[in-house]
């Protein structure tokens, strides 16, 4: 479940308790408006078990940074796509 599915299931206001952060601020984070930190994935994960961290950040990083490769192996070389493309 990621943070969209969950602030649609659990509501924007509860999930945003349950990390410490207001409507506002958690909405510019699911946005991609801001970065999402540790501490917030890390008190997701706490709060709701189902979390899936790695969805979360596929999708909100991908809006933060279009121009990057999609997450995971490259097909070609089966390595990291950041690294398989020359990026640090």
């Amino acid at each position: 479940m990621t943070l969209h599915d969950l602030t649609r299931t659990h509501g924007l206001a509860a999930v945003a308790i349950a990390i410490g952060r207001t409507s506002r601020a958690l909405a510019s984070l699911r946005s991609g408006d801001r970065p999402l930190t540790v501490d917030d994935l890390y008190r997701l994960t706490c709060a709701y078990p189902g979390f899936d961290v790695d969805a979360t950040v596929a999708r909100v990083g991908g809006k933060r940074n279009p121009d990057s490769p999609p997450p995971g192996p490259c097909p070609e070389c089966g390595r990291s796509c950041r690294v398989a493309v020359g990026l640090p």
